[in-house]
């Protein structure tokens, strides 16, 4: 290698050894060549939970340099808001509370956090979360009532409720007997909270009625059709339902 070559050499690790050490100055330094500032605080999402039909986020703002003076909470669900709460920020713990709406339990949703400096500026920090709240729907028993056959489903839920059932079974397991199959039932509206709700069983193909005994172990199956309500918006799932009794 020649002189010539060996200059090239030497200029290019020059070069780069240069540029290194402009990105470590400017990381340490900050763009002025002034040492960066500290940040405010810290921001954290503790804790999501559905309660009722409330949203709680817990929200920790810690090592706090300067004082927060607000905050606001945004809920996305992909790139649209379902949800926004503004808070008085402290440093500390501090508590939101937001309507909670159907399509977002079960989800992940991605929580923006905006804490204001007043006119220094604001902190946004992004958090994604699974959103759960208790939500159950539970066959209980299969019986008659003035002739007609009855389902009886217990259910929890924030939400006024819109059930409907179909593909009903019942088995007798002590009998090891399919007591009715098929069964179908009108929607029912269930009031928001926890209960049981009473569907008419209708289009039934009846196997052995004689398995219908209470005292015995069985087994309901269904498939059930949901519908939550409320003012954010109604959602629809379609839910495949077991239950034994015993």
């Amino acid at each position: 290698m020649g002189n010539d070559e060996v200059n090239y050499a030497y200029a290019a690790i020059v070069i780069v050894v240069s540029v290194l050490g402009a990105l470590a100055v400017l990381r340490y330094l900050g763009p002025l060549g002034r040492p960066l500032p500290e940040p405010p605080f810290n921001v954290s999402l503790v804790n999501v939970s559905g309660v009722g039909d409330r949203l709680y986020v817990n929200i920790t703002i810690s090592d706090c340099r300067v004082r927060p003076l607000g905050g606001s909470v945004e809920v996305y669900l992909g790139d649209r808001v379902v949800g926004y709460s503004s808070f008085n920020a402290t440093c500390g713990l501090n508590t939101v509370s937001l309507p909670l709406q159907p399509q977002l339990v079960g989800s992940e949703a991605r929580f923006a956090v905006n804490v204001s400096l007043g006119d220094r500026g604001y902190v946004v920090s992004y958090f994604e979360r699974l959103v759960t709240a208790v939500m159950s729907l539970r066959p209980v028993n299969v019986t008659f009532e003035d002739g007609e056959p009855l389902l009886f489903l217990s259910y929890v839920s924030p939400f006024p409720v819109m059930i409907s059932a179909g593909q009903v079974t019942y088995i007798n397991y002590n009998l090891s007997v399919l007591a009715l199959s098929g069964c179908m039932t009108p929607r029912a509206l269930a009031p928001a909270g926890q209960g049981t709700v009473k569907l008419q069983l209708l289009n039934c193909s009846y196997e052995d009625l004689s398995a219908l005994r209470p005292g015995d172990v069985y087994q309901i199956r269904a498939l059930a059709n949901v519908t939550y309500i409320s003012p954010y918006g109604n959602v629809t799932q379609e839910v495949g339902l077991l239950g034994y009794q015993g």
